[in-house]
């Protein structure tokens, strides 16, 4: 992976620069800084040590130069890798659904609101979303005013043992907190279950056949049986192989509990490349389901 080049140095270079001469500049004011970076990290996961010390050496330059005093610095990911081999592993699931969250406390916090940092650190080890991030930011500007939130809470506050993801504004298909139970017990569901996606994934497509490729069932990769906490449906994560494309996708599919019934519940995860085959169309969610038939008959 080779970097972008901005005036002699790489984009990352000149971005762990600015972040530093902003906290510099503005040492004596209050400011808000959201630095983002993905070049190096967002389709090769061997390319992130290339910036792995670069991102030390910042953080150590901010520290010992007394920059982080009034300042809380946090450190995250937005998801992580969405395709490719690490992606289609057990782990590589939890990795996409759990990106990483790092976060300074200045010293003096630590001392003068100790109930506030005993709660940080408790929560570490508890169900938490972005959403309770923006609620901890709004909570820092008026530490003595907290305003509510539908799905965020304040870091600063214990977020409860027993929170489930839907409690805390996750979607079926991106919550890490189900039971594995076993692989799915009989090949007719998984037949079914099979069928079922591939329906769906054409129903989304139907406004569109003029432009996209019908797809068809080419194999069941894995189809996981899982369990929610409040035990009121059987959920199961299945990853199938569709044509044209060779399109490798993911969904969670849910049930009651007499299972009469399956549907697809929220967002469909394509967890392999698909170059230019979707080009055809513009939207998000189609561009990673459409194999345009153009490409297809090449």
């Amino acid at each position: 992976m080779i970097d972008t080049c901005f005036h002699g140095k790489s984009s990352s270079e000149t971005l762990h620069q600015r972040i530093y001469d902003l906290a510099y500049n503005l040492r004596n004011k209050r400011y808000f800084s959201l630095s983002t970076h993905s070049i190096m990290t967002h389709n090769y996961l061997e390319a992130l040590r290339n910036i792995d010390n670069m991102t030390l050496n910042t953080f150590k330059k901010l520290y010992e130069n007394n920059l982080l005093n009034n300042t809380f610095l946090a450190f995250f990911g937005d998801h992580g890798m969405r395709f490719g081999k690490v992606r289609m592993t057990f782990i590589g699931q939890l990795e996409e659904r759990l990106p990483m969250m790092f976060i300074y406390v200045p010293q003096w916090f630590k001392t003068k609101y100790i109930g506030f940092f005993n709660n940080l650190k408790t929560n570490s080890r508890r169900l938490t979303t972005h959403f309770d991030m923006f609620s901890t930011l709004q909570h820092l500007l008026n530490l003595e005013n907290e305003r509510t939130h539908k799905y965020g809470k304040s870091l600063f506050r214990e977020i409860p043992r027993e929170r489930t993801c839907e409690d805390a504004g996750i979607r079926p298909h991106w919550c890490t907190c189900n039971y594995h139970l076993s692989a799915t017990d009989n090949s007719t569901t998984r037949n079914n279950l099979a069928s079922i996606f591939i329906q769906h994934l054409n129903t989304l497509l139907k406004n569109h056949t003029h432009k996209c490729s019908k797809l068809t069932l080419k194999s069941i990769i894995s189809s996981i049986k899982l369990l929610s906490r409040k035990i009121e449906h059987i959920e199961h994560r299945v990853v199938i192989e569709a044509e044209p494309g060779d399109g490798i996708f993911e969904a969670t599919l849910r049930c009651d509990r007499n299972c009469s019934t399956y549907n697809v519940i929220g967002d469909v995860s394509r967890v392999n490349k698909y170059g230019t085959s979707t080009n055809c169309v513009k939207d998000n969610t189609l561009r990673k389901i459409c194999h345009c038939i153009n490409t297809a008959k090449r």
